[in-house]
């Protein structure tokens, strides 16, 4: 008779050779295989250490000895910790689980503090589409954080036509029912309220909770929404990352262009098409002798000596426009000294006193009195822009003769004087 040999551990499956653990809920044994609740979630395996070795019948407890080493969760009750299992381990796996309203509560609440988020999301979905009322939604939103709900909820108690009673006030803490009053009454009095208008007056008022609710919502991404997250982040990179080369490329470009010469022809090599045609027809075309350009050494050095010349040209150009520069912002300063010196050279004639004045028009007047006709006009002079205006007695006297007043001579006779300046105004 052929004895049997049990297989060795290089012949179990990776697969389908799963490890089992026993878990305790309130004195309720459940053994059930580890891989849904290790890739699920990873806090769950990391919290009960479930991520270890391949454990065997032994390790986990035999029949004789069912609660050695089994996890427990005495937190959990038996009947919770089923409905957790049946929507972790369906037996039917082709047909939606049919779980009572109860029953998702359960797998709500487990899923949330056990972060199996896919099972989280799709309790959520199942009690969205069941009854449940305005009270429930304020409770569940602000334990499970669920915004949908807890806003949902706030709302439809400040919409609804019956008042908050005392009872439902107990629920959902008196605090949010004096606020959801105060909505209330602002509603009433306001003709223009509508859904969107509560909506924002229920954020304003329960802001804390919303804050802490969206600030929690990281814990509970799927796997799915972190790759998707991931991805537009990548997305979001790559956008940045274009515009701003968009942004970058001309001014790279621009600045090549300056330093280059925007005005001179790019440098002559073998990969570029502009070529000097100058030194090709010169270089092709037979000299002066009657030789021709033999080999191709001498072409490399006509390029060469093209190349530098074009270099020393550019050098040459970018020399130029310095200077052009330098001596336009010299023409400038020195325009600029003229105009100053203009305006301060420029004064305003000053105010003599009436002493002065007077004695001055005295002058003046006797000086009308002199023969103009006899002085000579004295020729034409442009005077300078910036020169000072002489004085007065200076300008009258270039006008009067040197001796004032004049001295008459008269004739042997006496009767009218002669050889005077004046003697044609007596005439």
């Amino acid at each position: 008779m052929t004895q049997y040999v049990p297989p060795s551990p290089c012949d179990l499956d990776d697969e389908y050779y799963w490890d089992f653990v026993t878990f305790s809920a309130r004195g309720r044994l459940f053994r059930v295989p580890k891989y849904r609740l290790i890739s699920e979630s990873e806090h769950f395996a990391n919290k009960y250490a479930l991520d270890g070795d391949s454990g065997s019948e032994i390790e986990y407890g035999t029949v004789e000895d069912p609660h050695l080493n089994a996890v427990k969760l005495d937190d959990v009750s038996a009947d919770e910790f089923r409905s957790f299992l049946k929507a972790v381990y369906p037996k039917v796996v082709h047909c939606d689980l049919a779980l009572s309203k109860d029953e998702w509560l359960s797998v709500l609440k487990l899923s949330t503090r056990w972060l199996f988020n896919n099972l989280r999301k799709k309790a959520i979905e199942e009690l969205a589409c069941s009854d449940l009322g305005p009270i429930e939604k304020i409770q569940l939103g602000k334990e499970y954080n669920i915004e949908a709900w807890l806003l949902s909820g706030c709302s439809d108690l400040v919409s609804r036509e019956p008042v908050i009673s005392i009872e439902d006030a107990e629920k959902i803490d008196w605090k949010v029912a004096i606020n959801l009053y105060i909505i209330r009454d602002g509603v009433k009095t306001d003709p223009l309220a509508d859904v969107h208008t509560i909506d924002d007056q229920v954020r304003n008022a329960f802001s804390t909770d919303f804050e802490r609710i969206r600030s929690s919502q990281s814990l509970y991404l799927t796997a799915d929404e972190k790759l998707g997250e991931i991805r537009e982040e990548e997305e979001r990179k790559r956008e940045v990352e274009k515009r701003k080369r968009e942004v970058e490329e001309p001014k790279a470009l621009a600045t090549s262009r300056f330093l280059l010469g925007s005005n001179s022809r790019p440098p002559a090599d073998s990969s570029s098409p502009a070529v000097d045609t100058a030194r090709l027809s010169k270089a092709s075309s037979p000299t002066l002798g009657g030789e021709e350009d033999k080999g191709g050494a001498k072409s490399d050095g006509t390029s060469k000596e093209s190349a530098k010349d074009t270099l020393r040209a550019r050098d040459e150009e970018r020399r130029v426009r310095k200077a052009m520069k330098v001596a336009k912002k010299k023409a400038k300063a020195a325009a600029k000294n003229v105009e100053e010196t203009r305006t301060s050279d420029i004064e305003r004639p000053s105010i003599p006193e009436p002493a002065e004045q007077n004695a001055k028009s005295e002058a003046a007047s006797e000086n009308l009195l002199v023969d103009i006709s006899l002085t000579p006009t004295p020729a034409y002079t442009a005077r300078s822009p910036t020169a000072r205006r002489p004085p007065l007695a200076e300008r009258l006297s270039k006008i009067a003769p040197s001796t004032w007043p004049p001295v008459p001579t008269t004739s042997a006779t006496g009767d009218k004087p002669i050889n005077s300046p004046v003697s044609s105004f007596w005439s």
